[in-house]
């Protein structure tokens, strides 16, 4: 449908211009008509017209100062002016607003019809480039936080020269221009009791219901990249253009950390903790990591930043064996147990030496890396496998108490994801497929989408799409298309049905669309296509 406003002080132009556009387009448009400048813009702020006619002289404002108060709350609208006077101050004023045509009274139909139809092309390119939009957005916030956290974990738990080439497309995908940055970690628990929080592992598993609306709030106070939820714990990049803060500067960050805290107390059943470290080069974003876990282990503050921290514990800035985490998170990648194991051994034996005093600081770190571990590992290999999304891995670890039975189920898990590693996936994508189809099949008479079957299958909406593609040979939007389409050729073959009944059982709401759509891909209209079967 079509939105039309006539603008004219002449009720004989109004009604001409209404029998015109109601003959040629029946059931296409809907037609509203005002004789004041003044009453023209109440009436295009109410009705929101797709294509205006407007006259140049009318009562009040003219039509030339009424496009431009229209275009403040409806800049998509055509314009095709109507007017007597064949005045260049006129049509060069028209030109510069954008205005579609220039029409000189008197008029006849066929003019006014191809005007119309032009009008009517640049409306639909209007709307698909908004749906496009629109469709692109859904798409960006789906996969925003996976490229976000994803550029966080090669850029803080990966080598930086090993992986730059990486990292830079991540910085292309992302839009980052910023060669500086630092990192704010935020820790959640019950209770915050004497500095410390409580019960860690329990808020671990509540994270799964409030990880969006910490995501939103942190965004809100900073303009920054926001990790997953990994334990008890969400990591922060905030980029930043200068290579230090000001001492100014920094009171803001702090501020800005104390505000954020406040609002996650207020939403959210939790306590929260927030360590920030120093502003680093691009490659040294593990150093300022560092530094934010140090702030917040260091005092009994509830926002801490390490230049505020006189005393830093020396046991948790040397000695830790960074290289072994790296190298088995490398080899569980390429499923290799035995390496990992060894790996894995060393990292152990430091937090039971350094952290037996702290089991809860234990525990966290061991699920953070069996974490890592887990999603180095692709989507395809993760499908069906929820893992560490479910609560019973949390509260599993919550129940052992000596350093044996951590290091098993340590050394347990990592055996598992090599495993999954080395797995056999020849045959799953058709499985996915197959399950796929048929839930179009079902499903194309109403408007479903891509991110809508990906959940039904439980699988990320980017790689759906690009399995679906690699599978079929065409993409999502086509497959639906070509359904579709298909159901209509033979619904066309019953005389019984109108082509609005086809329309709708076809899955199309327009008929105009569902005509182009149809014609499009048979090369002519529906009604040409039953013509031709029946004759």
């Amino acid at each position: 449908m079509y939105r039309i406003m006539i603008a004219d002080d002449e009720g004989i132009v109004i009604d001409s211009l209404r029998v015109i556009i109601e003959r040629s387009w029946p059931e296409h448009c809907v037609v509203e008509s005002a004789k004041t400048g003044r009453s023209v813009i109440q009436l295009a702020e109410r009705f929101r017209p797709d294509i205006a006619f407007m006259d140049i002289q009318m009562p009040g404002l003219n039509g030339i100062d009424a496009i431009e108060e229209i275009q403040k709350t409806n800049p998509t609208t055509q314009f095709i002016i109507l007017s007597a006077y064949d005045k260049f101050d006129y049509a060069k004023k028209a030109l510069s607003l954008g205005v579609m045509e220039y029409m000189m009274k008197p008029f006849n139909a066929q003019k006014i019809n191809d005007c119309l139809e032009r009008a009517m092309k640049k409306v639909d390119q209007e709307r698909s480039r908004r749906a496009s939009d629109l469709e692109n957005k859904e798409k960006l916030k789906t996969v925003l936080p996976i490229l976000e956290n994803g550029f966080l974990h090669s850029i803080l738990f990966e080598n930086f020269r090993d992986n730059t080439e990486e990292i830079m497309k991540f910085k292309e995908l992302l839009d980052i221009r910023q060669e500086y940055g630092y990192i704010v970690m935020i820790e959640y628990g019950d209770t915050l009791e004497d500095g410390n929080l409580t019960n860690p592992i329990g808020a671990s598993v509540k994270a799964h219901g409030f990880y969006q609306e910490l995501r939103e709030i942190t965004q809100e106070f900073f303009d920054c990249l926001t990790g997953q939820a990994v334990a008890n714990r969400v990591i922060l990049l905030v980029p930043c253009d200068q290579p230090e803060a000001e001492y100014g500067e920094r009171i803001q960050i702090i501020e800005r950390g104390r505000n954020m805290l406040n609002k996650l107390r207020r939403r959210i059943d939790a306590q929260f903790r927030i360590g920030i470290g120093t502003i680093k080069p691009m490659e040294e974003f593990p150093a300022s990591y560092n530094e934010a876990q140090r702030a917040m282990k260091s005092t009994r503050r509830s926002v801490a930043h390490i230049k505020d921290i006189a005393t830093i514990n020396e046991a948790d800035r040397d000695g830790y064996p960074e290289d072994n985490e790296k190298r088995m998170i490398a080899l569980v990648r390429n499923g290799n147990f035995q390496g990992a194991s060894q790996m894995a051994a060393g990292v152990t034996d430091y937090l039971f030496q350094v952290y037996s005093d702290h089991p809860d600081a234990i525990k966290n770190r061991l699920l953070e890396l069996v974490f890592e571990a887990w999603h180095q590992l692709p989507d395809e290999k993760r499908y069906g496998k929820p893992f560490l999304e479910s609560p019973g891995y949390y509260q599993e670890v919550t129940r052992l108490s000596n350093s044996a039975d951590l290091q098993q189920w340590f050394l347990d898990k990592i055996k598992m994801i090599c495993a999954e590693g080395r797995t056999d996936e020849s045959g799953k994508n058709n499985r996915i497929i197959n399950a796929a189809k048929a839930y179009i099949e079902s499903n194309f008479h109403r408007d479903i989408s891509l991110e809508e079957v990906s959940r039904t299958i439980n699988i990320s909406p980017y790689y759906f799409s690009r399995m679906f593609k690699e599978e079929t040979g065409v993409t999502f939007i086509e497959y639906v298309t070509e359904e579709r389409i298909k159901r209509a050729r033979q619904l066309l073959e019953d005389r019984r049905l109108s082509i609005k009944e086809v329309c709708l059982e076809s899955g199309y709401s327009d008929p105009n669309y569902f005509s182009r759509i149809f014609k499009k891909a048979e090369g002519v209209t529906p009604t040409e296509y039953r013509e031709k079967l029946w004759g």
